[in-house]
């Protein structure tokens, strides 16, 4: 079907469902029903039915030129008519958009749909735009503070200058009329938009807001260990929302377990049977090592392995811990992430980890133990901080799909969630660095060979997940840094999967 016959699908707030031409981006329509006027952007429209050549009946845009972009034409319609995007590309950019209020024209470029340049070089032949060099600006302290710093970043601009009434905006995409029109409202100002290179906006963007927010999140958070999360944590907001999660909800049917143990246990056996039952469930052993690695026990960030932390918290404290978290029955859940899988690709791969140590006559089984339990923490850290469209994104991907589209669409992993989340928590840096460094230990700073361990035992869960068998030539590194025999790899392997199989 030819581009100009393609339709868009619209909604307005009465809940009347319209179709219009995509040309009409930008311009406004009237609902059939109501006889609201709205404006037809790509945010308001459904990119699923971009290319629909249904023939429904539908309002005429309107052809009033005061409600038409300065060019007259949406941003992401622009690009569409330069051939630089299609619907998919849109359909990628609105699952983003599902939880992370971006502008669709900068997800495109974030998810690597559009490059740099391209961009700005059609920006910069739109007619009636001047251009601003933003590194030879000095802003002043009042004039950017005219604009919140959500909005700010959203929108990817820069307050430079005022001059009365005037306030003028360095801007990435200066036809962006919602977000002028959005800075015009809360300002009281009328906008004049400049064209300014987006790498120089977001070095500003970093610069004047970054460090507030690190600032902000370092609130309640440890002193140490921020060196490896602070580029994130300046610019990312997934980053910025896990390094804030207090908690996750443990699997309902550990804590059910855990709950009647308490119950029925004397405390001298309590311990040992609390240990026992929270072994092989991720979330619910990072709750209880969380709890103590907190100030209250005096042993922050020293606690690397459940046995010490259930001894730490004794019998009243593990009750207090269990009684006071509300559980989740994540394998009820229909959301697109298989939980069963999840909790038993934890298994496997602590149990390989340990299994790695023991052949290493190492001292540092427990850190690799309780490390490769939680590798995959991060991913639901990332489900719950993306509640809307995460889990439908990383639908039936494998291992190495996952961290490519993860990096893909949000510049975070699960492996850098997990790394956030266990600094967060206080955790020891035998557990955070080997969880960050899960696929490259070479990166760890300390604790290479946990990392390693962890590394190896990741690269055998992933076999395991796929249905194949480990690959030497993989993880030949990995062996030589351990000091393994490649005989280790297979033996550990079918050890392990004859394990999880009883």
């Amino acid at each position: 079907m030819a581009q100009d016959a393609a339709m868009l699908l619209i909604t307005c707030g009465c809940g009347q469902r319209m179709k219009v031409p995509a040309e009409a981006l930008g311009k406004t329509a009237t609902c059939v029903r109501c006889g609201e006027r709205l404006r037809i952007t790509v945010e308001t429209a459904d990119p699923s039915d971009w290319g629909s050549d249904s023939d429904l009946g539908s309002p005429p845009p309107s052809s009033d030129q005061g409600d038409v972009t300065t060019s007259g034409q949406d941003p992401v319609h622009v690009l569409r008519q330069h051939g630089l995007v299609d619907a998919e590309a849109i359909r990628e950019a609105s699952l983003v958009q599902r939880d992370i209020p971006r502008k669709t024209w900068d997800l495109l470029i974030e998810l690597g749909h559009v490059g740099v340049e391209d961009f700005h070089a059609i920006m910069a032949k739109q007619k009636g735009l001047a251009s601003i060099d933003l590194p030879n600006y000095n802003i002043p302290r009042e004039v950017a503070n005219l604009v919140s710093p959500e909005v700010a970043n959203r929108g990817v601009l820069v307050p430079v200058d005022r001059l009365g009434r005037l306030l003028t905006l360095a801007m990435a995409c200066p036809l962006d009329v919602e977000i002028i029109g959005e800075v015009e409202e809360s300002t009281g100002l009328k906008v004049k938009p400049m064209l300014s290179r987006l790498d120089d906006l977001r070095e500003v963007l970093c610069r004047q807001y970054g460090e507030q927010t690190i600032r902000d999140l370092r609130r309640g958070a440890p002193d140490d260990g921020l060196g490896e999360v602070a580029p994130q944590l300046k610019t990312n907001p997934v980053a910025q929302r896990v390094f804030t999660l207090e908690s996750l909800a443990p699997f309902s049917q550990t804590l059910d377990r855990l709950a009647k143990v308490t119950k029925s246990s004397a405390n001298g056996s309590l311990l040992q049977s609390a240990t026992e039952t929270v072994a092989t469930d991720p979330v619910a052993t990072a709750m209880l090592l969380r709890v103590a690695n907190s100030e209250a026990y005096g042993f922050t960030g020293t606690v690397d392995g459940l046995g010490l932390a259930c001894t730490l918290l004794g019998p009243d404290g593990i009750r207090t811990v269990v009684e006071s978290v509300e559980a989740e029955d994540y394998l009820a859940r229909d959301d697109g992430i298989d939980y069963a899988a999840f909790w038993k690709r934890a298994q496997f791969c602590s149990e390989a980890a340990q299994t790695i140590a023991g052949e290493m006559h190492s001292q540092v089984a427990i850190n690799a133990y309780t490390a490769a339990l939680l590798h995959e923490i991060g991913r639901l850290a990332m489900a719950a901080v993306l509640p809307n469209g995460y889990a439908e994104i990383m639908k039936g991907l494998n291992p190495a799909e996952r961290t490519a589209t993860e990096t893909k669409m949000y510049q975070v992993t699960a492996a850098d969630a997990g790394f956030l989340l266990a600094s967060r928590w206080n955790l020891p840096e035998s557990i955070c660095e080997p969880i960050r460094c899960q696929r490259d230990p070479m990166q760890a700073r300390s604790s290479r060979d946990v990392a390693a361990i962890v590394a190896l035992a990741v690269h055998m869960a992933d076999a395991h997940e796929t249905g194949d068998s480990p690959s030497l030539d993989k993880a030949e590194g990995l062996l030589a840094e351990l000091g393994l025999g490649p005989q280790v790899l297979g033996d550990v392997f079918r050890e392990t999967v004859e394990s999880a199989s009883v």
